[in-house]
């Protein structure tokens, strides 16, 4: 990730674009998270998972989509 900033696909398709999706990148922080299924995660907010995906399985869902079809908790 090229900044710490880059928590969702918004920020990260303009402030990091090499990280996003649409680009060939990993996606955005929360996007990786999403993909890794961590145990535990502190941290983020609503805003971000409000977000929706620009690329990629999830392209045209919200962040919040995601995680529920992926059956984790918020």
């Amino acid at each position: 990730m090229t900044s710490r900033k880059c928590y969702g696909p918004t920020v990260t398709s303009e402030k990091c674009p090499s990280n996003a999706l649409e680009k060939g990148g990993k996606g955005s922080i929360t996007e990786q998270l999403l993909n890794a299924r961590p145990d535990v995660t502190t941290g983020g907010g609503a805003k971000t998972f409000a977000e929706t995906a620009t690329a990629g399985e999830w392209q045209g869902k919200t962040l919040r989509e995601q995680r529920k079809r992926a059956a984790t908790r918020l």
